[in-house]
């Protein structure tokens, strides 16, 4: 029911129980440190979805201007940016064992596949080199 009625409110952060207005009182809550009970209204942790702290500056430039800005968590950035090269690695050290046992190439065209892949690698180890150090 909260959900069927949360979809047919404007979302203004000034009608109670709408998106914008949620995100008001998280960001109220978040910026005091404290949970922010409205009885009847809802009780605002000054958290996310996700767990992240609200703070009432981001939460009004989102809901009056739509500005979408978020914290960036640099070593969990890193984190990822490191595993997804390193997954891409793994495919292509994959591809190539399969160009190396695939027998439906000719020896100049295996030769080449595997040249274009340890060529690709290379530029992987490069990418993980470039990733900057939080």
């Amino acid at each position: 029911a909260g959900w069927v009625a949360r979809q047919l409110l404007p979302n203004t952060p000034v009608m109670p129980g709408s998106y914008s207005w949620n995100k008001v009182m998280n960001g109220i809550a978040g910026s005091s440190g404290d949970t922010l009970d409205l009885g009847p209204l809802g009780e605002y942790t000054g958290e996310d979805y996700y767990g992240r702290r609200q703070v009432l500056s981001r939460a009004l430039a989102d809901t009056l201007t739509g500005t979408k800005i978020r914290e960036v968590d640099l070593d969990q950035e890193h984190a990822r940016q490191i595993g997804d090269l390193r997954r891409e690695q793994r495919e292509l050290r994959a591809s190539m064992k399969s160009a190396a046992r695939n027998h439906t190439l000719g020896a100049r065209a295996k030769a080449s596949e595997i040249e274009r892949l340890k060529g690709l690698l290379r530029q992987n180890a490069e990418a993980q080199r470039a990733v900057p150090q939080p």
